[in-house]
């Protein structure tokens, strides 16, 4: 007998199953699981498979450039409408790397998959360096890596062998994304634990390697719980080394990972969107060797059979040291150097490192130097940190200092001396002030003591010898062209600095009616009721003095 309640159950579950509750997605996910491909401008109804690499091709366009505007590295970069969360799993939910056929496996992925969690704008970049990179044998030091990597188990299968002594071997198939890249890979569980031991030689930190237990060693359990743990242990190993900067070149042969010709693809549609004509606003033009950019377009250009090694670091000493030399203006654009924009070196420097850095206002090497505002931020933040990091290791060295009884005593003198010195600066300064006051209270009474023996007195007399030589200062500035600064120390009313005040005389003289002609001649200045002597017969002048003391 059919049982209708049963029935009515079993169907009413898989409706519920089919309909799937969207609203259990986040806000700003809901539309990307509705249509991943409006994300990134594209039409979902015209991706066939013949078109299917371009459509691809595009997709990582947008994705770089939402991942180069949100990272800190770069100025004047546009952002994208949609958040990089937003473009990333829309990314993903396209390339099938995550199932979204069901808003609940979207869901779990926000929260599980090794392509959503953690990823931040700089995965894509290629700024991890080799594990003993430059060892023989080992990847040369002038690759680098990307963080952007992750292993997911897809299913797993027993081959029959008869080098086993079950009769069979276990093969897991693996896929791979590394930087936007995808593919597959069959490893079996031999060849994974050889690659486990090769990692315990070239790193100190290896995660635990997931071995199996007995009833899946004899085929009693389901193996699809060791094929994610492996997974997982791949993801960890390739995470622990980018968290020191590394990458093991070793793992990425393993995953069938042609990491040389990623970098290279990659570098190249990273300057092909940073590299403008034009400066970004705020930053200035830098200059970079030609020597070592012709070494780099081999590397990111070259298309061919023969493989070119990444250039290294930048060589821009020569042309420093070059452009300083002062009367010589050997360098040429083109010829010797080349004007990049802010993001175009930024994006060398972070990859190759090197320098130093030459930034100029204007594209001529020896145009003046000139800082861009996030190069300058980065100077400031840079010195600030150095200095809090030296005040840091001043502060706990005291404090390890302290803890002893000679460093007590050592602190203790050096903090006495300090107050010591302390205290003499400020009697020191005490001191030189009194001092200034009696000099000022000196000065200003034997002013006024003199002025009144030359009666002087009222000051008013002051303005009047001010005014007189000023008068005499002009004229004889006037026919020696000199400065009347230079000539003359005015009087002047402060009474507080030392004066020169020159002296004057009043004389009442009376000519002898004896005297017809007077050996000398007066001269009227303009402006003033002042006469002076122009010209004198020193002869005549003589003679009278002499009547004139004879007479008296």
């Amino acid at each position: 007998m059919v049982d209708l309640s049963q029935i009515l159950l079993n169907t009413f579950s898989n409706k519920v199953e089919k309909s799937d509750d969207i609203q259990i997605l986040p806000k700003n996910i809901l539309p990307i699981f509705k249509n991943p491909y409006r994300a990134f401008g594209l039409d979902n109804t015209t991706v066939t498979t013949a078109n299917k690499s371009k459509y691809i091709q595009t997709l990582r366009d947008v994705l770089r450039r939402a991942c180069l505007a949100h990272s800190h590295y770069f100025s004047g970069l546009n952002l994208p409408k949609l958040s990089l969360i937003q473009l990333l799993v829309a990314y993903h939910i396209i390339r099938g790397t995550i199932n979204g056929e069901s808003a609940k496996d979207v869901l779990e992925a926000l929260h599980s998959s090794p392509h959503i969690v953690g990823f931040k704008a700089t995965d894509i970049l290629p700024l991890l360096k080799p594990l003993h990179g430059g060892v023989v044998g080992e990847c040369p030091k002038e690759y680098r890596g990307f963080r952007m990597l992750a292993v997911t188990f897809k299913e797993v299968r027993r081959v029959p062998t008869i080098y086993s002594i079950y009769g069979y071997k276990i093969v897991f198939t693996f896929t791979v994304h590394y930087c936007m890249r995808l593919h597959t890979i069959d490893r079996d569980l031999d060849s994974l634990r050889g690659l486990n031991e090769l990692l315990k030689h070239e790193s100190l930190t290896v995660p635990v390697f997931p071995e199996l237990n007995v009833l899946e060693s004899i085929g009693i359990a389901e193996l699809s719980t060791i094929g994610r743990k492996l997974a997982k242990y791949m993801n960890r190993v390739h995470s622990m080394a980018a968290d020191m900067d590394k990458f093991s070149s070793r793992l990425l042969k393993f995953l069938n990972v042609d990491f040389e010709k990623v970098q290279s693809e990659e570098e190249g549609a990273y300057m092909a969107i940073l590299d403008t004509t034009t400066n970004p606003k705020n930053t200035v033009w830098h200059i970079i060797d030609e020597n070592w950019l012709l070494k780099w377009r081999r590397f990111a250009m070259g298309r061919g059979p023969r493989r070119y090694l990444p250039p290294g670091p930048i060589t821009n000493l020569e042309l420093l040291i070059e452009s300083k030399k002062s009367g010589r203006r050997t360098l040429e654009i083109s010829k010797h150097y080349r004007c990049v924009n802010y993001n175009v070196w930024r994006f060398l420097e972070i990859v190759h490192g090197g320098g130093p850095c030459i930034s100029r206002k204007e594209e001529d090497i020896y145009s003046s130097f000139g800082y861009s505002q996030l190069q300058a931020v980065i100077k400031i933040q840079t010195r600030m940190r150095i200095y809090l990091s030296k005040m840091r290791k001043y502060y706990l060295q005291m404090i390890q200092l302290s803890r002893r009884q000679t460093g007590r005593a050592i602190i203790i003198e050096e903090t006495i001396k300090e107050i010591k010195k302390s205290i003499d600066d400020k009697i020191r300064l005490e001191e030189l002030s009194r001092t200034k006051d009696k000099l000022i209270k000196a000065i200003t009474f034997t002013q006024s003591v003199w002025r009144k023996k030359k009666n002087f007195v009222p000051e008013e007399n002051l303005e009047k010898i001010k005014n007189d030589q000023e008068v005499f200062a002009r004229a004889r500035a006037a026919a020696t062209a000199n400065d009347i600064s230079a000539t003359e120390e005015l009087v002047v009313l402060d009474l507080q600095p030392i004066v020169k005040i020159g002296s004057t005389n009043i004389y009442i003289t009376t000519i002898p009616e004896e005297i017809s002609k007077l050996p000398f001649r007066t001269q009227r200045l303009p402006g003033s009721e002042t006469a002076i002597i122009a010209e004198t017969d020193n002869d005549a002048l003589f003679t009278l003095n002499s009547k004139i003391l004879s007479i008296n």
